[in-house]
């Protein structure tokens, strides 16, 4: 769900979608490529799809995401997708990650620079969690 509608998946991979229309309420435009749905991710006012040949299916706003257009040829091979309240990122099999929607909410800004931050914030965050899960291991066996 999103703030003003409502996105499903069937049981046979398709979406059914409902409230208000032009902020993610109806896919009608997008409903012929929205098979084999895996997940649906939302922001404030739109949705995307991950489908199981790896590609991405959007709808909504065009500020909040709803128009991946400008990304469309890049969202191929994706595993993951996320969303902020106005912007989405997709995680590439290759590891990069390519993102769209509103700039000041985490959408494409500067492509370039996004891919060069992504894996180091993604080490710092992993020896992070490696420290939090040693800690609480170390923890566990003082008890």
């Amino acid at each position: 769900a999103n703030k003003v509608a409502f996105a499903a998946i069937l049981s046979n991979g398709e979406v059914v979608t409902w409230g208000l229309s032009n902020q993610g309420g109806c896919c009608a435009h997008v409903q012929t490529r929205l098979k084999g749905v895996k997940q649906i991710q939302a922001t404030r006012l739109a949705f995307a799809a991950l489908l199981s040949d790896e590609t991405v299916v959007t709808w909504g706003h065009p500020n909040f995401g709803g128009d991946s257009s400008r990304v469309h040829e890049k969202l191929q091979n994706v595993q993951q997708i996320h969303a902020t309240s106005a912007a989405f990122a997709a995680q590439l099999g290759n590891g990069t990650i390519v993102a769209w929607g509103d700039p000041n909410a985490g959408g494409e800004k500067d492509p370039a620079c996004l891919l060069q931050l992504v894996p180091s914030a993604m080490g710092i965050l992993g020896r992070r969690l490696s420290h939090i899960i040693s800690k609480a291991r170390a923890d566990l066996t003082e008890l």
